[in-house]
């Protein structure tokens, strides 16, 4: 039959034993968070493993209060992270009111009201952002969508390599998606400018040499130096508007949020087990 912990009597040596190693257990598993956030480059966080819940945050907490016995510095990082963390949970969460994990703990219930309230007046902006970026999606695809369209037919009317090669013999200059080719006599190889005025040279006049322009052409491609973003679409290049500056003040007021945690919590901690020679 399984023990049942309920019915276990334990001596004053085992429960001493026990509180020794959820010590043992807590330095462990603290020593192993600080050592991720010390591998990390200054700036960065630590790449979560699995998703931050409310549990974990109450379960962190709790490690504060263990830690905070024998290791007062430690215990308060630990807690102030997990007020920075429940703040991050509560702004974007759809709940109305602290979560039963954070019940019962003053400080990470008003942790969760506080990045509630601020998620209130950030989601429209959030809202709105996600809109014009669908906006901009679909716009983009369709201009992608009527670039190949007009690539197609463009390619259906294009000279084959074989009349390239023909007008080329004759004397004739040719052009294709903005560039010209000739025979330089002088040099004796082809010749010719890209849409932008650059000349360049390409080489032998043979069917093989011809094929391969006329492949990049067709493609889109420039021969060539150009203008940076020359071929690119303004629009493409800086998408949709990301942040109003209403929306950055809600920004930087997270952050503050989030960095409130030094003065929310020691006062809170301090009622816990003062501070003193052994642990301060």
């Amino acid at each position: 039959m399984p023990l049942q912990i309920d019915d276990m009597c334990m001596s004053a040596a085992d429960e001493a034993a026990l509180g020794q190693a959820h010590l043992e257990l807590a330095f462990r598993a603290s020593s192993r968070d600080e050592a991720a956030c010390q591998a990390v480059p200054y700036g960065c966080s630590p790449m979560p493993q699995r998703t931050f819940s409310f549990l974990d945050a109450r379960c962190q907490f709790a490690l504060a209060r263990v830690l905070l016995v024998v290791d007062r510095p430690r215990a308060n990082r630990v807690a102030q992270q997990v007020w920075a963390d429940v703040v991050d949970l509560a702004h974007g969460s759809e709940l109305m009111e602290a979560p039963w994990q954070l019940q019962g703990e003053q400080v990470l219930v008003k942790a969760f009201e506080l990045g509630r309230e601020l998620w209130q007046r950030h989601k429209p902006f959030v809202d709105a952002h996600d809109a014009r970026m669908l906006e901009w999606a679909a716009n983009k695809h369709a201009r992608e969508e009527d670039a190949r369209a007009a690539r197609l037919e463009y390619e259906a009317s294009a000279p084959s390599t074989s009349a390239l090669l023909a007008s080329l013999r004759a004397g004739e200059q040719v052009e294709l998606n903005g560039h010209s080719l000739e025979w330089d006599d002088e040099f004796e190889t082809l010749a010719g400018s890209n849409p932008y005025g650059i000349d360049y040279y390409w080489g032998e006049m043979t069917e093989e040499s011809l094929s391969r322009w006329r492949v990049l052409m067709l493609r889109g491609d420039t021969i060539g130096a150009s203008p940076p973003y020359a071929e690119a679409d303004e629009d493409d290049l800086q998408g949709p508007s990301d942040v109003t500056p209403e929306e950055e003040e809600l920004l930087l007021e997270l952050l503050a949020l989030k960095s409130m945690s030094a003065w929310a919590l020691l006062p809170e901690l301090e009622g816990v087990v003062p501070a003193d020679e052994t642990n301060s």
